[in-house]
């Protein structure tokens, strides 16, 4: 390969590379160092050292080039074209490429920003948010707050938070405190972080203070209220939700009504509410532990029964338990067949065998919750799969 002498010819490169990778890289670097104006053969270089799982060098390379060749937008090049490959490691170095370019602060702020929206679209098309979100987010930091677009700051701070890095999305916050005033949404996202960390009365009043100016907000406020015991005034404000069809919330909020309102005097709502903060705050082992001992409470015939089997088989089929999932569901369906939930337990059954490979006896739960409970507000779907089995046993 002579460099001088024309384009750099890369598929053949590329075709012979699996044969000899070291040598083809160290080729590579003797052709492209001396050379950075030489697009072709700085690009094949990096583009080498990527597939090789050398993301940080790749991403070196190029910086390098482009500072000894007095040019910009080749890491922005060399990541566009590796997205475009879909391979894990020219992912990842595409990944490293923009997220270093977000930090370099000789940059201008735009340019940082957009990059900044290359590398979180690509950490989401890649699902690779638990890596890569807290990496985006520290090299966000020092950006002006009027620079940052909050539809970018959101998801991130929401990414953080749903993969475990409260920290990290609470400092992202506490950074651009004048983004509040524009969009409603951060100062909620603060506040839930507050109800996160706990205990969550503590964000009551940030929550109450929002959703009197912003009403989207107000089912947010009757969550943490429900969460921290406050079950009256939970009531309440799920009844103003509840009260516009048009809300997004509006059934979830009929749903925590029909909760509360199933025994109103009974202590075992307060332990529902416990074991709701838990999975809300993504604790799926200690509100596993507390559902286990409210349906060993109220098994089988306790105020609470029905709705404590269905949130422990719930949380057991999230764990990948279907067998033990069956336990309170199959005693919820032959003791509380006239409970307001039973239809919802025969399907759930159902698709706990559906998922233990029963289709026998799924289809028998699924008759089951038709011929009892032909009116019930899931028969259609129950109908739907009663319909598509049938059809495979033929």
């Amino acid at each position: 390969m002579n460099p001088v002498d024309g384009p750099w010819a890369s598929q053949l490169v590329f075709r012979l590379a699996p044969l000899d990778p070291h040598g083809t890289i160290a080729g590579l670097e003797a052709a492209a160092t001396p050379r950075p104006w030489r697009t072709d053969l700085t690009l094949g270089y990096a583009r080498m050292l990527a597939i090789s799982g050398r993301g940080p060098d790749a991403a070196k390379v190029l910086a390098e080039a482009e500072h000894r060749g007095n040019r910009s937008g080749l890491r922005v090049l060399f990541a566009d074209e590796s997205l475009r490959s879909g391979r894990p490691a020219d992912t990842t170095a595409a990944l490293i490429v923009l997220v270093d370019l977000t930090a370099d602060d000789t940059r201008r702020p735009d340019e940082r920003v957009a990059t900044a929206r290359r590398a979180w679209m690509a950490i989401e098309a890649s699902g690779r948010e638990p890596e890569w979100s807290p990496k985006l987010a520290q090299a966000m930091h020092g950006l002006p707050a009027d620079r940052i677009a909050p539809d970018l700051l959101l998801p991130l701070v929401r990414s953080l938070q749903r993969t475990g890095r409260p920290a990290e999305a609470k400092q992202l916050l506490a950074a651009y405190p004048s983004l509040e005033a524009r969009m409603p949404e951060l100062t909620l996202e603060r506040a839930m972080s507050v109800a996160r960390e706990g205990p969550p009365a503590r964000a009551l009043p940030l929550l109450d203070s929002l959703a009197s100016l912003w009403p989207p907000a107000r089912f947010m406020l009757a969550e943490v209220q429900f969460f921290a015991g406050e079950l009256d005034s939970a009531h309440a404000n799920y009844e103003r939700v509840a009260a516009v069809p048009d809300d997004e919330n509006a059934a979830a909020a009929l749903e925590r009504m029909y909760l509360l309102e199933e025994s109103p005097n009974s202590p075992a709502r307060t332990m529902l509410a416990q074991i709701e903060y838990e999975r809300w705050r993504d604790r799926d082992p200690v509100a596993l532990a507390l559902a286990d001992s409210l349906w060993r409470m109220q098994a089988p015939h306790g105020e609470y029964a029905a709705r404590a089997g269905l949130e422990l088989a719930a949380m057991r089929m999230e764990a990948g338990d279907a067998r033990g999932a069956l336990i309170p569901l199959l005693v919820v369906c032959d003791s509380l067949a006239d409970d307001r939930l039973a239809p919802t337990a025969r399907q759930r059954a159902g698709e706990a065998y559906m998922a233990l490979g029963d289709a026998k006896h799924a289809l028998a739960q699924y008759e089951e919750c038709l011929a009892r409970y032909p009116r019930a507000w899931n028969s259609a779907e129950v109908r739907r799969r009663v319909e598509r089995l049938r059809k495979e046993r033929l």
